[in-house]
C-alpha cells in the first residue's frame, strides 16, 4: 500500500500567517526600542542634573534666569536626549548660599513613546524627573568671601554636605551626588545628621562609602 503524501505548505498559506505575526513582532520591536531610547533619556536627563548642581554649588550667586550661562550649559548637556526638558528649574539652596550649604535642582523632562499601545496605558507623554544635591564650595564665610576651591578629577566626587538634612533626605544627597558607595548607618529616616566622614566639600572616588552620625 502506498503511503499518503503529507500536505505541503504553499506560499498562499504562509503569506496570510506572516500578516498575522507581523504586527506582533513589530510591536515587540517598538517596545525594545522604547525602552532604550527611555533608558538614555534617564541617564541623560541625570548627567543634566548633576552639572546644573554642580554649577549652582560652584557659583551660588548665580545668574541662573534665562540666557544666563547656566541655563546655556544645562542646555546644551540635554541637547541629544530624546526626553525634552521644558523649563529649566532655578536652584534652591539650604539654608542659604554660604559655603557648607546645599545646593539642589531637580529637572523634570517629558519622554515621548513610540509605541501607541504603551502611550494608551502608562499616557503620553511620560515625565522623568531628577534631582542632584551638591554642597556650596564658594561664596562666604561669616561674611568672608571664600573663593572656589580647585575642582576634583575626573575620577572624583565631591562630598555633598548631609549635617542637618534627615537620614533619608542625607540618603538621597549622597547618591543624587553620584556616590555609589554605602551609607552607613541605617536608622530612622527622620533621625537628623550631625556629623559625616569624609566632610563635605572633600574629592572622593564614586564608590566611597559614608558614615554619619545622628541624632
Amino acid at each position: 500500500m502506498t503511503p499518503k503524501k503529507r500536505p505541503q505548505r504553499t506560499l498562499g498559506q504562509a503569506l496570510p500567517e506572516f500578516a498575522l505575526t507581523l504586527p506582533v513582532l513589530m510591536l515587540i520591536l517598538l517596545i525594545a526600542v522604547d525602552f532604550g531610547r527611555l533608558a538614555q533619556g534617564w541617564v541623560t536627563l541625570n548627567n543634566t542634573t548633576r552639572i546644573a548642581a554642580n554649577y549652582a554649588a560652584a557659583m551660588p550667586a548665580g545668574p541662573f534666569g534665562s540666557g544666563s550661562e547656566y541655563e546655556t550649559t544645562v542646555r546644551n548637556e540635554s541637547n541629544n536626549s530624546p526626553c525634552a526638558i521644558a523649563t529649566i528649574p532655578t536652584p534652591t539652596f539650604a539654608p542659604d548660599t554660604n559655603v557648607g550649604s546645599t545646593a539642589t535642582v531637580s529637572i523634570t523632562c517629558d519622554f515621548k513613546l513610540l509605541t501607541p499601545f504603551i502611550g494608551g496605558l502608562v499616557g503620553d507623554p511620560v515625565p522623568i524627573s531628577a534631582t542632584a544635591i551638591f554642597t556650596v564650595r564658594s561664596g562666604t564665610i561669616a561674611g568672608v568671601p571664600v573663593p572656589p576651591p580647585p575642582p576634583c578629577t575626573p575620577s572624583t566626587l565631591v562630598v555633598p554636605n548631609l549635617v542637618g538634612l534627615t537620614l533619608s533626605q542625607a540618603r538621597t544627597a549622597w547618591t543624587g551626588a553620584g556616590f555609589t558607595g554605602a551609607f552607613n548607618p541605617s536608622g530612622s529616616p527622620n533621625k537628623v545628621v550631625t556629623g559625616q566622614v569624609p566632610g563635605a566639600g572633600q574629592c572622593r572616588p564614586p564608590s566611597q562609602a559614608v558614615f554619619v552620625t545622628h541624632t
